[in-house]
């Protein structure tokens, strides 16, 4: 994208890109490389008379430039777009809604032929070429190949002059061959639109912008026309795209446009007939269930619709629409029908509880089946689970008994333990197991293991899609069914963490954390930010914190989400910070924080990093100007956390950082007096590996800048700011030389 943009800059400015174009014909080894030269002379179709005149010449290019052509119809990009800021969805959208994207260059043929002699010679060769080599492997790609030839034949045109002095060019073909030209251009048509409403409901679906008004009685003729189809389908492949377009075409006229279809009967009774009898097509043997990545599946199409319609219908195929997303294959279906449940919550009433713990026992119920069969073959034993899954919803059993964490973390284990019991696998595993503890006794260097549930993590994700936004909800009821399902949640996570202390002390936990991690984890620091008294703030950090360096990963996203997600949602800044100097008092009563422990010592540095909101993501939040009254009420707390951590230079380095933000400045006269303390003590490979030198700089730059007065007037400050200044011109720091320079007339500085 970067390329194509130069070029296009280069273009309308008039400048000459026949080098840089040259050069990527003799250097290039990839399509794409074609693919940004064809939307430059698209763009810019005079340059096929010159420098991409070759372009032109290569007969497979055509055919690829029509399927993306063709393919920006749908505009499948957008769906990228969920959950971008609105300045960069504008972006993109300028970015790939420009005209010449949809242009096929076949279709540019005649007028290149007529505009240029040179270009029409050059293509008549081509075409001679092409008709001479090029073998079609039907009858009917011969059809095709003959009239994609035609473009390339002056005499195929028949060219008007025009009163306003343009020329018209109209193709003269036999008529036998218009015919066939008409029969194949309209199947295209067709084949394309099966598989691009699909991807145009999913794009509405995600973004709320859905049709107008006039617009609806085209839309539902396409599906009609589609749901019957004119010509068959070519492939298993072809008929799942078709389903995928009439489940998400219905999607969005139910959701969306729930009044015109009442207002319309006979609409309204096509789509239910065709609802309920829509079957989707056997996917792929060794399809997994983290695909359909885009939603488009014709099971999460019907579960958004499902869990959409029990709102106004508690019938028993409109519950199974529901279930059968809820429990779908694709976690992709579990998350958007439990979205959908979500914003329908209102309406549902207790269904909405109900359809919690499914997802609560389906993590359960999946966890067995990967036992069973493997993660990837899960389907032949899915059915036997849902079966009885979906008898306990429709019973009503589930609103009489709702669903725990725990209680689905104990039926996973002993799904589990039955299906091992009978593996005959399982001795083996049970006897490794033996020797596997025995090893960890022996070797406390060994790094421990997580002690997981035996659930399906991914599951509990997709289905608790909701909870951040619930969190945030304007109804009490809301906030505290998240509060309680965030707190089963992580105190699950909590004891799949191993405290390392005594013995132990210095070992790691071993892996690195999985998609469930840091999604509980964000989702508890943003819990942090919703309470109202210190205890409970205690329960949340303590746990995290004494895991500390051992579990660096875990403890690292649980402190960067307290500053990056919890921060912006607190109102009470002055509570938010006295939690925070407990967070920091607690690190100091720890061993594995500030004992020196052996092998996670390095960890303990980045952390106390971590712990001060000193990393790049956390600074570009914490560094706001609106925080600068939260920064100057932690300054005591800065001071006590940089007599333990500033003599260390990597932490050093992020707090120098830190300092030229617009909240850092509230540290700038401290946190220079702090630096200074220290900077005759770093070694020499804190000043070569940890940018050391460049966040002193702009530390001193900014304490120039914004403390100059208080710098001159306060000697103490003076002289610190002073040493840190001549340190770094002594290591030939051109910046720091420069300010050095600057402010000599102001203050007297050593040479």
């Amino acid at each position: 994208m970067a390329l194509e943009k130069w070029l296009y800059d280069e273009v309308s400015t008039g400048r000459e890109i026949g080098s840089y174009v040259q050069y990527i014909f003799e250097n290039a080894t990839s399509l794409a490389f074609a693919g940004i030269l064809v939307s430059v002379g698209l763009y810019h179709p005079a340059l096929f008379h010159s420098c991409l005149r070759p372009l032109l010449g290569n007969v497979h290019i055509y055919e690829c430039q029509s399927r993306a052509a063709l393919n920006e119809s749908s505009e499948s990009w957008t769906i990228s777009c969920t959950g971008r800021s609105q300045q960069e969805i504008q972006i993109a959208i300028q970015w790939n809604r420009m005209p010449h994207r949809r242009v096929l260059l076949r279709d540019l043929v005649p007028r290149l032929l007529v505009e240029n002699i040179e270009t029409q010679t050059y293509l008549k060769e081509c075409a001679a070429e092409w008709e001479a080599t090029v073998k079609p492997a039907s009858d009917d790609d011969k059809e095709s190949f003959t009239l994609f030839l035609a473009r390339f034949k002056p005499e195929t045109y028949v060219l008007t002059p025009r009163p306003d002095h343009m020329i018209e060019i109209r193709p003269s073909l036999p008529e036998e061959v218009e015919q066939k030209r008409q029969a194949s251009q309209a199947e295209a048509e067709f084949r394309l639109l099966s598989n691009t409403i699909a991807l145009q409901a999913r794009r509405i679906l995600n973004t709320g912008v859905s049709l107008t008004s006039d617009k609806l009685p085209e839309f539902l003729r396409q599906l009609r026309r589609i749901q019957r189809p004119e010509y068959p389908d070519l492939s298993e492949y072809e008929t799942r795209g078709r389903l995928q377009s009439i489940a998400g075409g219905l999607a969005v006229l139910f959701i969306y446009h729930r009044a015109w279809l009442s207002e319309n009967e006979d609409a309204e009774r096509w789509c239910f007939e065709v609802l309920r009898n829509l079957k989707d097509t056997p996917s792929e043997e060794n399809e997994g269930p983290e695909s359909g990545g885009l939603g488009i599946s014709v099971e999460t199409f019907l579960g958004e619709l499902g869990v959409f319609l029990l709102q106004e219908r508690q019938e028993e195929w409109i519950k199974r629409l529901a279930f059968d997303g809820v429990t779908g294959f694709y976690y992709h279906s579990t998350s958007q029908s439990m979205a959908k449940a979500y914003l329908c919550r209102e309406g549902l009433g207790e269904t909405f509880d109900e359809l919690i713990s499914v997802v609560l026992l389906w993590s359960a119920l999946r966890r067995g089946a990967t036992r069973k069969t493997g993660r990837y073959i899960q389907r032949p034993v899915l059915t036997g689970y849902k079966s009885a899954l979906f008898a306990r919803f429709l019973s009503g059993r589930l609103k009489r008994c709702p669903v725990t964490v725990a209680m689905a973390a104990r039926l996973g284990a002993n799904l589990v333990e039955r299906i091992e019991r009978l593996d005959p696998s399982e001795i083996a595993r049970r006897q490794w197991e033996k020797q596997r503890k025995v090893f960890e006794k022996n070797d406390q260097d060994r790094d421990a293991s997580r002690d997981m549930a035996k659930i399906d993590y991914e599951v509990i994700v997709a289905g608790f899609c909701f909870l951040s936004l619930e969190l945030t909800s304007a109804e009490p009821a809301d906030r505290e069914r998240a509060t309680e399902y965030i707190r089963q949640l992580f105190d699950l996570e909590m004891t799949t963490l191993p405290i390392l202390e005594s013995e132990d002390e210095g070992r790691e936990v071993g892996g690195t954390p999985y998609q469930f991690d840091p999604w509980i984890l964000k989702l508890a620091a943003e819990l942090l930010a919703t309470v109202t008294s210190l205890d409970h703030a205690q329960a949340i950090y303590e746990p995290v914190l004494r895991c500390g360096p051992a579990a660096h990963y875990w403890t690292q996203d649980f402190l960067e989400a307290r500053i990056t997600n919890a921060l912006p949602r607190v109102a009470d800044h002055q509570l938010f910070a006295e939690i925070w100097r407990g967070m920091v008092d607690y690190t100091f009563s720890l061993p594995g924080w500030v004992g020196r422990k052996r092998r996670i010592w390095f960890h303990a540095e980045n952390l106390s990093v971590d712990l001060m909101g000193l990393r790049t993501e956390a600074v570009k939040v914490l560094g706001r100007k609106e925080y600068t009254d939260l920064v100057r009420t932690m300054a005591p707390t800065f001071t006590l956390w940089g007599e333990r951590w500033l003599k260390y230079g990597r932490v050093a380095a992020w707090f120098a950082n830190f300092l030229s933000t617009e909240s850092g400045q509230a540290l700038l006269a401290q946190g220079i007096q702090q630096l200074g303390g220290v900077v005759g003590s770093f070694s020499e490979s804190d000043w070569k590996e940890e940018g050391l030198a460049l966040s002193l700089t702009s530390a001193l730059a900014a304490g120039w800048r914004h403390a100059s007065n208080e710098i001159t007037a306060d000697a103490t400050l003076r002289e610190t700011f002073l040493r840190i200044l001549m340190e770094l011109c002594s290591r030939s720091v051109a910046e720091v030389i420069h300010l050095r320079n600057r402010i000599a007339h102001i203050i007297p500085v050593g040479s």
